[in-house]
């Protein structure tokens, strides 16, 4: 009777379920963390941008343009090369001072009068300019683009050789004369050490001619200029 009992019990058992092995060494599961207050897995923490590049602080520059003159004179080509050493004034504001100098030349045959001689219609002015300035620069630098714009202005001395011709008299000159200009610029970043821009301002200088009556030495002209900047 007791081994009939036993085997009845023994039949009635459920089979035991097998536990697969743990493998010690496989890591756990990658992913977000689970929060296990709220039941739901935690948002991944935001990636910090990347600050902006350094402003690098000194830079040489290097135009190529034209003189517009104001009297009656030809356009001609100019060139401008200058040293800056650049600062971050402010949050997008860039300020340079710096020096500049280059080549000019004014040529051309005009009409003069002469309240004593009368008119000649042939006078002629020729000089050759080289700009010796202390520069300085003020830009803003736009938010989302390379771009910076903003006002140049500079100020010194100008090395002027000047011939000139009116009434059959003629006369040289050589001499220092006291110059400005004034005028902006954009300027667009193609990488860390390189930039291209245009530069738009006004060129004065003037000098005085008693040897040629009637004949203005204003040497005045409006600079266009494409300007390509080299950053160290």
């Amino acid at each position: 009777m007791w081994l009939s009992v036993v085997l009845v019990l023994t039949a009635a058992a459920p089979p035991e379920l097998p536990i697969p092995p743990i493998d010690a060494a496989e890591p756990p599961a990658s992913g977000p963390v689970a929060d296990p207050a709220a039941g739901v897995a935690a948002p991944a923490a935001p990636a910090t941008p990347a600050a902006p590049a350094a402003l690098k602080p000194i830079a040489v520059g290097l135009e190529l343009g034209l003189d517009i003159p104001g009297a009656q004179r030809f356009p001609m080509a100019s060139t401008r090369l200058a040293l800056d050493w650049r600062t971050t004034l402010a949050p997008g504001i860039v300020g340079a001072l710096g020096f500049a100098t280059g080549y000019s030349y004014v040529a051309g045959e005009q009409s003069v009068a002469d309240p004593v001689l009368g008119v000649d219609d042939h006078a002629l002015l020729m000089a050759h300019r080289i700009p010796l300035r202390a520069r300085l620069r003020l830009g803003i630098a736009a938010e989302d683009a390379p771009v910076v714009v903003g006002l140049q202005g500079s100020g010194g001395a100008d090395v002027a050789l000047i011939g000139a011709a009116s009434f059959g008299r003629t006369g040289s000159l050589t001499t220092v004369l006291p110059a400005y200009s004034l005028g902006g610029f954009l300027d667009v970043a193609m990488g860390p050490a390189l930039g291209i821009g245009v530069v738009g301002e006004w060129d004065s200088a003037s000098a005085e001619l008693p040897a040629t009556p009637g004949l203005s030495g204003d040497l005045s002209a409006f600079r266009l200029a494409v300007l390509m900047t080299f950053a160290f």
